[in-house]
């Protein structure tokens, strides 16, 4: 069994990036091993960078916890040969920097006909640049590429494949390559037959407009300026260009059936009032591509994960379908996953409770997330025998080497933290839209983590007034998680730091 996860531009990296971060907090339960193909030109998109790194750090906390179906969290694997699967591994040396360098002898003539001479000549160094029409041509050359076809049918051929693709509906990458990318595969499916073709489940999560854009450095408004209105219209006309691709869901029309239809499952998200990139006032936002194209993630991205941990339920369990985000479905395979409020001036208040129920896991993950960070790794850092020590306590039973686990693990923990924080403090206009925890005091502690200051004082006050950081939002007594460790862990008979984790996230689910 294969599953692919399709990232597609820098909106779908950073679908991706929350992706993991739910996968590791079981939000679809023992995954297994996970493909993953980054679909994006721009080679040097900071956000795509990031979301490199987080599967990075998350491929080295892996590796030291052992298999996957022994861990309490984080019970998947990445394919260690993911940068292979990305656009510049696949393409190789046929991957060029013009339009021109991707036709094909047949799109050569369309190139000449429809295209302008700047289109033909523009550099894609920082991808598509909201030209989902050279995207497209640009996917005719990539479909034909040896090393796509092989990479998909590779994928195929294990017999049961599930497939999740994410990507934007109003930009240049994701609008050429959503759609397409989804019905090649599902006519190589084909070429095995209708029963293996029914056996290859695609989902995709397409991303309606979810941010407003900000005020334009003056520097940058002499090169055509990205604009709310052209969100809306590049948005309207990929919609109109969707609804006329036949059997584009399955159960969408008479005939649009299981190995068939383009998408098994398609939802669609979308944010009103949309959001801000980025809750930093001060941070450059607007980028055209490139590494200063960097977005923090939003409450849009929860919707995001929970579509694609939905998803694979369903495709293991068909009597776990609902979805509770949103309006309801149009079909029952098309669903709708919005936030929103009539009352544009009436912000909506966005908290645990009416996010998608599958969320409630990323609840476990934080509480897990802040004893790692916020007691357990400075407490190992300044060494001292105190009751609730639990990293010296362990060490104590004749364990004295440093715990190979705990820098991957606090690493991993603390990117998991920051991206709490980047959610929760998403903004409409100058309003947060979020309620998930106390954003003064995580904010706190953040640059306590990132700042490594390690003291007995700093690491007692964490210890003491972590439950502060979750405010009125969530209920967790840390005290009473350490004094039950202290209690009924049996450090003596632990034979890995495995059974410590284990023992803390689970935990963690209880109190």
């Amino acid at each position: 069994m294969s599953k692919l996860l399709i990232t597609i531009g820098g909106t779908g990296s950073r679908g991706g990036n929350a992706s993991i971060f739910a996968l590791a907090a079981n939000m679809a339960g023992g995954l297994g091993d996970l493909l993953v193909m980054c679909m994006d030109k721009d080679t040097q998109n900071g956000t795509t960078a990031n979301f490199y790194s987080v599967m990075d750090t998350y491929d080295e906390l892996a590796k030291v916890l052992g298999k996957a179906d022994q861990r309490a969290f984080a019970r998947f694997d990445i394919d260690s040969g993911r940068k292979g699967w990305t656009m510049e591994g696949i393409l190789g040396k046929d991957g060029g920097d013009t339009l021109e360098s991707y036709c094909t002898p047949e799109s050569r003539r369309v190139l000449e006909l429809f295209y302008t001479e700047k289109e033909r000549k523009m550099s894609l160094h920082n991808g598509f640049e909201r030209h989902p029409n050279i995207g497209s041509l640009v996917f005719e050359g990539i479909k034909v590429n040896p090393n796509f076809t092989a990479k998909i049918d590779e994928v195929l051929k294990e017999g049961h494949s599930e497939i999740f693709i994410i990507g934007s509906i109003f930009g240049g990458t994701g609008a050429s390559m959503f759609v397409n990318i989804a019905q090649y595969i599902r006519e190589r499916a084909l070429k095995f037959g209708e029963e293996r073709s029914r056996s290859v489940l695609i989902g995709g999560a397409l991303l309606l407009p979810y941010f407003n854009i900000p005020q334009v450095p003056q520097e940058e408004k002499k090169n055509e300026p990205l604009t709310d209105d052209d969100i809306t219209e590049a948005t309207q006309t990929a919609l109109g260009y969707y609804e006329s691709i036949p059997n584009l869901v399955r159960g969408g029309e008479p005939g649009c059936a299981a190995g068939r239809a383009i998408f098994d499952a398609l939802y669609v998200a979308g944010l009103h009032p949309r959001c801000r990139i980025t809750h930093e006032r001060s941070k450059a936002v607007y980028a055209k591509g490139g590494s200063n194209q960097t977005s923090e993630c939003n409450v849009i991205d929860l919707l995001v994960a929970s579509a694609l941990c939905h998803f694979y339920e369903a495709a293991e369990r068909p009597d776990k379908r609902e979805l509770e985000v949103g309006y309801g479905e149009t079909n029952q395979n098309l669903y709708v996953a919005t936030l929103n409020t009539e009352d544009k001036n009436d912000f909506l208040q966005i908290g645990w409770n009416n996010l998608p129920a599958n969320t409630g896991q990323l609840k476990y993950m934080l509480f897990f997330a802040l004893t790692i960070c916020g007691i357990l790794y400075p407490d190992y850092q300044v060494a001292k025998k105190k009751k609730n020590a639990l990293y010296c306590r362990y060490l104590k039973t004749g364990k004295k080497v440093l715990p190979s686990s705990l820098a991957p693990l606090q690493k991993f923990c603390a990117a998991y933290l920051d991206f709490i924080f980047q959610i929760a403090s998403t903004y409409a206009d100058s309003a947060p839209i979020c309620d998930l925890v106390n954003r003064d005091k995580f904010e706190e502690l953040l640059t306590f983590i990132e700042g490594h200051k390690y003291t007995a004082a700093t690491a007692k006050s964490w210890n003491e007034n972590l439950t502060s950081v979750l405010g009125d939002h969530l209920s967790f007594k840390f005290n009473e998680l350490l004094q039950m460790l202290n209690g009924k862990f049996n450090f003596k008979k632990a034979e890995t730091e495995l059974d410590l984790i284990n023992a803390i996230y689970r935990s963690c689910q209880t109190i």
